[in-house]
């Protein structure tokens, strides 16, 4: 079996940014447009942004891209042993879960069987058997978690819409009360 050996890449080239912030600050911010003139004039504006936003992207992306590269590559090298370590931490943790929560109701259901009977009487001795009985496990805490136990009566107010999925289906015809597309303009840098 041969031995996978990370070789760390070297530093970041220097990008020297002052150009591009230079064409940015060259445009004044936009404010209300109220005529075909200020469109026009504002539309041209938005077509050299959109360019110099693509400029400053593949300069971004052609130093990201090793370094993604890197990242996939050393995630690759730890996935199978992290992916074991899952497992075997799965295991412990459903079967630590479930001692000490059949310990928990044990304990729990001594203590009302002990506040319950009626034959104790003195307050010490009652205090006593508390004691014996101990404190929770160590090493655990309570912890609320939810149970859907029936999804079908769980109120409309609670649901999650997927927009997507509810989009793809109107796209295909489908009739999906409540929901419609529609269209709108929106300016390209066409």
């Amino acid at each position: 079996m041969s031995k996978k050996v990370l070789k760390p890449k070297s530093a970041l080239p220097s990008v020297d940014l002052t150009p591009y912030r230079r064409e940015v600050d060259a445009f004044p911010l936009i404010g209300l447009i109220s005529n075909d003139s200020q469109f026009e004039t504002a539309r041209d504006r938005y077509k050299v942004l959109r360019k110099l936003e693509s400029r400053v992207d593949t300069v971004k992306d052609s130093i990201i891209g090793p370094i993604k590269e890197s990242i996939k590559a050393t995630n690759a090298l730890f996935k199978p042993v992290e992916q074991s370590i899952d497992v075997v931490i799965e295991e412990y943790t459903t079967e630590l879960t479930r001692y000490a929560n059949a310990k928990e109701i044990a304990r729990l259901q001594e203590l009302a069987r002990i506040e319950n009977d009626k034959r104790i009487k003195k307050v010490e001795t009652i205090q006593a058997a508390k004691e014996a009985v101990g404190e929770r496990l160590g090493g655990t805490m309570r912890v609320t978690k939810l149970v859907i136990e029936s999804p079908g009566k769980v109120p409309v107010k609670y649901w999650v819409i997927d927009e997507a999925a509810v989009k793809k289906a109107l796209q295909q015809g489908i009739e999906v009360p409540g929901a419609k597309l529609v269209e709108e303009l929106t300016v390209t840098a066409r």
